[in-house]
Formats: structure tokens, C-alpha cells, sequence
């Protein structure tokens, strides 16, 4: 279990370790929920200090968290729902999923022959990347590099008797536009694996944009167009989380007024790209300035809430923890509500990182550690040298 909180002396997110445990008995949620109390009670940590848990979707992991900490403080990993929706497009399209199997294959080759790899070598300055079965995007990053260096990786084949069938030009082409597909959902889960900047505040705008993106891409191949397809209705029908955030953004939409332009106010002072997936983030940012001097029906609205709506948007460079605490003076209120949301993480990747650490610490000279020994050293180097307090 690792804790993710807000620290006001330093204006930081920060993440430590609080127990590592390999459960004997059967993951029961009845005896994972029996190790949360136990932790809690070892911390003096009370429920009502924990603001939300962040899990996967397993469902004895989703039983144990209610039953310890109620449903309403759980949030699933979203990386993972986006996950889940790659994977599913990717390997229920037949004909796209035997263009990654033939890539792969040519791949798996060059990994495994010495003497291509090294003709290879000869020709190109970069090495391919061969996809992981628990990352999706690990197969964009392969798709991605194959292409590349295609050109090259004909050359090396074309010599080679008994050496994988190469992608036809047409084939290749179909995956350009599979690439092009894939591109905004890897920038997506790459923009929630963040550790020093809030993530869960992303969600909500990061799928608005995702689903904005994949839709104005244009293609023309049949197999490219079916990927899409299956990537969008994924997104519509995968998760009652993707689904509540779609009906938030339509809420929010039918409720604010459609302004008279779109032309005025700059999107490019953040230094992003027009084809990157923000554009439709800045966009809505253009047309927010392009709607400010409209009148609109506020007299509902508390005065703190009407003066920050009012503000200008913030650029997406920009660190919103010091936006806050710079100007929390001016919306006490707010500032009050916002505070719990800033330490919400969007992924388990934080997690990973600071469990991957117990490989480091539990090798095979040190393999006679118990877990109360090693869940110390892993709670003070998950700490931060600045919290050692060595003088």
C-alpha cells in the first residue's frame, strides 16, 4: 500500500510506502480488508484521514476496499480502463491483429538472430521494440520503431532464405494509420502516469480530448477506419467511469452557451503542437476568452465561485499546486474543496515505481529478510533525502 498526499510546507505531491505484504492464506477480500485494518491501526491512520483509494478492478480488491473504507472513497485506475479499451480494439479485429502478429514475428527475429541484427545494425542507428503482453502501448512503441526503420529491415530480409515474410507496401500502410489511431490513447495514458503533477484533475479533460482527437483522424483504409470504430464505441461502452465522465461533459456543454466566435484568444502560448492531443483543450480555452465579455445568468452563483470562473485559464505548463497556493488567499472557499482533489492519482504507475524498488532491496544475498524488515526498508527509501532531516 502506498499513500500519495499534498505537502504544504513544500508544495509538492508525495508518495511513500506503507506495507508490503505476501499473503499466505487466499486473497480473499475478507483477508485483504483484515490487512488494511491491520495497517491502519500499525499507522495510527484513521478513516476518516483518507480521502480516496485508488485500485485496479479486481473484484476481491474492490470488495476489501468497501468493506474497509466504504464505496464512496473508491476510484479505479483509469490507466488501466484505458488499457483495457486498446487491447480489447486491438485484439478483436481480426486483420489488426495479424498485421501486429506479422510485425511482431519479424521482430521477434531480429531479437533472436545475431547476424541479422547486426545487418541491421549496419543499416540503421535504432533498434526495434518488441511489444509486452501487460503494456498496450508497449505494442504502439513497437509499431511505432517498425516503421521506422521498414525501409531498412526489407533490405536485411530480402537476403535471408528462411527469415520472416515482410509487410507488403499496402500492409505497411495500414499500419501508419493503425499508428495514427493509437497515437492519442498512448498520449493520454502517458499523461496520466505523472508522479510530480496532478493527475486526477486530467481525467474528466483528457477523455474529452481523447474522444475528440480519435474522431477527427482521418483515414482511408478500411482496416484503419474498423480500428477507430472499435476504439470509440470501446470508449462509449467500456466503463460506467468513461460513461460518467461523458455525461458530465454533456452536462457542462448543455449548460453553457455556445459563443458567437472561436477565432479569438491564442492556444499556442502552452508550446503545444495543432495536432497534439491538448489542441482540443486549447480550443475550448480560446473559445472561454472569445465568450468572457457575454453576459450570462449568474446571479445564482456565490461570489468567490463567479470571481474564479472569471480568471483566465491557467497554460497547461503551468504548476497548479503554486497556482493555489499563490492564489488560495482569494478563494478561501474554494480552496478548501480543492485541496483534497490535488493528491488524487489517475494510475497505479506511482505505486509501481515505489514497489519496484523491493527488487533492489530483496536480492538474492538478502533473501533471508523477513517482511517486517523489509517493509521498513521500503517505507525510508520510498522517503525523500530532504526527509531524513541528515544535518
Amino acid at each position: 500500500m502506498t499513500v500519495h498526499f499534498l505537502s504544504l510546507n513544500k508544495v509538492a505531491l508525495e508518495s511513500v510506502t506503507l506495507g508490503v505484504l505476501e499473503l499466505s492464506a487466499s486473497h480473499t477480500s475478507d483477508n485483504i480488508s483484515a490487512w488494511f485494518e491491520h495497517l491502519l491501526f500499525q499507522w495510527g491512520i484513521t478513516k476518516s484521514q483518507i480521502f480516496t483509494v485508488v485500485t485496479d478492478n479486481g473484484a476481491n480488491i474492490l470488495s476489501a476496499v468497501n468493506k474497509t473504507f466504504g464505496q464512496e472513497k473508491h476510484l479505479p485506475y483509469f490507466a488501466h480502463t484505458l488499457n483495457l479499451v486498446s487491447e480489447r480494439a486491438l485484439v478483436n479485429l481480426a486483420d489488426v491483429h495479424n498485421i501486429i502478429n506479422k510485425i511482431k514475428a519479424i521482430v521477434t527475429y531480429f531479437k533472436q538472430s545475431v547476424a541479422a541484427s547486426d545487418e541491421l545494425g549496419k543499416l540503421c542507428d535504432h533498434k526495434l521494440k518488441q511489444s509486452v503482453p501487460t503494456r498496450w502501448n508497449s505494442i504502439y512503441f513497437m509499431i511505432d520503431r517498425f516503421i521506422l526503420c521498414s525501409n531498412h529491415i526489407a533490405s536485411v530480409l530480402i537476403n535471408i532464405r528462411r527469415g520472416p515474410e515482410m509487410l507488403t507496401a499496402d500492409e505497411i500502410d495500414v499500419a501508419k494509420e493503425m499508428l495514427l489511431v493509437l497515437r492519442p490513447m498512448e498520449v493520454a495514458t502517458r499523461e496520466l502516469c505523472g508522479q510530480k503533477y496532478v493527475t486526477g484533475s486530467t481525467v474528466i479533460p483528457l477523455i474529452n480530448c481523447l474522444i475528440k482527437k480519435t474522431e477527427s483522424i482521418d483515414l482511408t483504409h478500411p482496416t484503419a477506419l474498423s480500428l477507430k470504430k472499435a476504439m470509440l464505441e470501446n470508449l462509449d461502452k467500456s466503463s460506467r467511469a468513461i460513461k460518467f465522465i461523458k455525461n458530465k461533459i454533456n452536462e457542462i456543454k448543455s449548460n453553457c452557451e455556445e459563443p458567437n466566435s472561436s477565432n479569438q484568444g491564442s492556444s499556442d502560448d502552452d508550446g503545444e503542437r495543432s495536432d497534439s492531443l491538448w489542441s482540443v483543450h486549447n480550443d475550448l480555452v480560446s473559445k472561454k476568452a472569445a465568450s468572457q465579455s457575454s453576459e450570462q445568468s449568474e446571479e445564482r452563483m456565490p461570489t468567490e465561485l463567479k470571481h474564479y470562473i472569471s480568471q483566465p485559464t491557467i497554460l497547461l505548463g503551468d504548476d497548479i499546486l503554486k497556482y493555489w497556493d499563490i492564489n488560495g488567499n482569494m478563494f478561501p472557499l474554494l480552496k478548501k474543496i480543492v485541496q483534497p482533489y490535488l493528491s488524487l492519482v489517475a494510475t497505479s504507475v506511482i505505486s509501481e515505481r515505489l514497489f519496484s524498488k523491493a527488487g533492489n532491496i530483496m536480492t538474492e544475498k538478502r533473501n533471508r529478510l523477513k517482511g517486517e524488515k523489509l517493509q521498513q526498508l521500503l517505507f525510508l527509501s520510498s522517503l525523500n533525502f530532504e526527509d531524513w532531516r541528515i544535518e
